[in-house]
Order: C-alpha cells, then structure tokens, then sequence
C-alpha cells in the first residue's frame, strides 16, 4: 500500500493498493469560510464498475455548541448524481433534508420532528408519512411503525423479550425470534410464517449449520469477511433459507437491525 499526503500536513492525499485500486482526498474551504468546508472522496476499483471513479463530496459546517465548543455538522452529500441536503432549525436539529437528482432536475423533500430525548417521532414527504412509537421513554427499541399513504395505510410492530426483538409483524406475515437460552444473543430458531430455520453452532459460537423444518441440515460456510453461502443446498433448499433471510431483512429494516448470518446475532 502506498500513502501519499498533502505538501507540509498530515492530510491524505492519496492512497493506492497493491491490486492497483485506490482513493484520492481533496480538501478545501467554501467561499474561503475557514468554518465552511468540503470533503471529496474519489475511489476507483479495478474490479468493479469496469475501473471507473466512484466520488463522493460531502460540505461540513462548524457549529459552536453553547458551551463553547465546536461540532463538525455535516450539511450536504453529492454522490451517485443526487446532492442531498439536511436543513437545521435555531437549535441545530434537523428540520428536513431535500434530495435533488442532478441528473433530471428533480427534487422531494422530507420534514423531521423529534420527540424531547432527540428520537425521531416523524416523517413527513410529499404524500406520505411516518410515525414511531418506542418502547419507552428512555429506550431507542422501535415498537411501531404506522406508515401512511396516499393509496394505503400499514404498519411494522415490533415485541421484545427483554432487551431481544422477539417477533416482527407485518400485515399478515410474523417473524419468531428464538434464541439458545435467556442469556445468550444467539439465536437459535428463525419462524416465518410457517417455515422454520434452526442454527447450529460450531466450537467458536459461529453458525455452521442449518436446520430446515423438513430436518434436513444444511452446511454454512462464511469466509474471514462473514459473507457465508448454502452452496450444497438443493434448489428447493435454497429458495425456503432465501425467503426467510429476505423477510428477516425486509420486516427489520425499519429497525435498523440486521441479522448476522454469521455469528447469529442481530445487530
């Protein structure tokens, strides 16, 4: 790996990898507002998008705390032909970001409010809106999602066992979170509708296993990165342990969790 830096500072300048990828930095004030500056980050990958620069510029803003301090605000991101944008209200929260398409001219706009502990509680665009309901007053855990539309209205609820999302429901379908034991994170069954995934774990509590409702088992193999795959699966296989990962990913996206396939955990 080779590092290159701006003349007479620490700052990056450019880095360049063995197998030729490589990331350049550019640096600058907006205006010459030493308090108002970007930052420009182009990535080229040999292997994927045929070579071609990726870029992203993102426009910072220091924000002087009341306490006298200063804060990085992140003001504005241009990447992949859309700038977005987050507005503030007089004390520094967000009060809506607008997404313009620089490649057709186009733009929307999203309007935020947050309850008293800095959660959002709203959403609003141009024919839809968002409302979350948490657990408790102090817990970031989401308990509902109501989402309303111009056509339709529906929504995401969520039950916890403790600390640990136990279910997910969704119009007609609901997800079951089975784990090893009350003190573990690990878990140990998945229930979709009426089709069943089980993990097994090896001697490093990572999933090398699992364990479809028909009994058959079906070996997982990750790689030092955690992408895993079902290779030795059948077809039929294949498309049941897809369609539980896809419901798993698509009812917990509101939550921001994730299912690990690797370690078993949702994070």
């Amino acid at each position: 790996m080779e590092m290159a830096y701006e003349k007479k500072t620490f700052f990056i300048k450019s880095i360049t990898m063995r197998n030729g990828d490589s990331e350049s930095y550019q640096y600058g004030y907006i205006n010459d507002n030493k308090q108002h500056y970007f930052t420009e980050v182009t990535k080229v990958n040999k292997s994927e998008r045929y070579g071609r620069p990726n870029k992203v510029r993102k426009e910072w803003k220091l924000v002087r705390q009341e306490d006298g301090s200063t804060q990085n605000t992140q003001l504005t991101t241009v990447a992949n032909g859309m700038r977005i944008q987050k507005h503030f209200d007089d004390h520094g929260v967000v009060s809506k970001i607008v997404n313009h398409s620089l490649t057709t001219n186009t733009q929307s706009t999203v309007f935020y409010t947050f309850d008293e502990l800095g959660r959002v509680s709203d959403q609003k665009g141009e024919n839809w809106q968002k409302k979350r309901t948490y657990v408790d007053r102090k817990s970031e855990r989401l308990q509902r999602l109501h989402i309303n539309t111009v056509k339709e209205q529906f929504e995401y609820v969520y039950e916890y066992s403790g600390e640990k999302l136990s279910s997910a429901i969704h119009e007609n379908r609901k997800i079951i979170f089975n784990y090893r034991d009350s003190d573990s994170e690990k878990i140990s069954k998945i229930i979709l509708d009426k089709t069943e995934l089980g993990f097994l774990y090896d001697k490093d509590n990572r999933i090398n296993q699992i364990v479809l409702d028909s009994n058959e088992t079906i070996n997982l193999i990750c790689d030092l990165e955690d992408k895993c795959n079902f290779k030795e699966a059948s077809s039929t296989s294949k498309r049941k342990i897809s369609s539980v990962l896809l419901g798993v990913l698509y009812m917990l996206k509101p939550t921001e969790l994730a299912l690990d396939l690797a370690t078993g955990t949702l994070r």
